[in-house]
């Protein structure tokens, strides 16, 4: 934190756990938003009819899961952290310390779930024995050697007469 003004300590102090108490409640809210954004992805994907694969669109939902999960895991965790001790009063020592800051103050709660968001987002080229389904590009698709165009937008797939695949889900 930076002291841009002169002021007693007491002051600092106030300034401090009230800018350490809106961090922890910031990132408590993007716990819940990323829990209700996911589970209500997850239903749009459920009662959407699609034209992907099944096998698709169940890994997109594991993945979808997976997000949530470690986001509800590492968001409230770093909210926690934060408000132990402007809340509680209890100050982290020794090895402990050494362990959660910075790394779980910090890093650890913003990379982990980037990386995977990334992991998941990646063009990967996946084979099974009855379909095959692979990026081709952001708006193109395999499925089983042909290539699809795919809409701009998010939702359930749709294949036209043309071979133009439709996205339409509403939030």
């Amino acid at each position: 934190s930076v002291q841009w003004f002169v002021c007693k300590k007491q002051v600092y102090n106030v300034i401090y756990q009230g800018e350490t108490i809106s961090i922890a409640f910031f990132f408590g809210i993007l716990a819940v938003t990323y829990f209700f954004y996911g589970g209500k992805l997850d239903m749009a994907l459920r009662n959407s009819q699609t034209s992907l694969p099944a096998a698709i669109v169940k890994r997109l939902r594991i993945y979808i899961y997976i997000l949530v999960l470690v986001t509800a895991i590492f968001f409230p965790l770093r909210a926690a952290l934060f408000l132990a001790k402007p809340l509680f009063g209890y100050q982290f020592s020794g090895l402990l310390q050494k362990v959660l800051y910075p790394w779980f103050f910090y890093p650890v709660p913003e990379i982990v779930p980037a990386l995977i968001l990334l992991l998941f987002t990646s063009p990967i080229r996946t084979t099974s024995s009855s379909e095959s389904y692979a990026p081709v590009s952001s708006s193109t698709y395999l499925l089983n050697g042909e290539e699809h165009r795919v809409s701009q937008g998010f939702g359930s797939l749709e294949t036209t007469n043309d071979n133009t695949v439709r996205q339409s889900l509403w939030l």
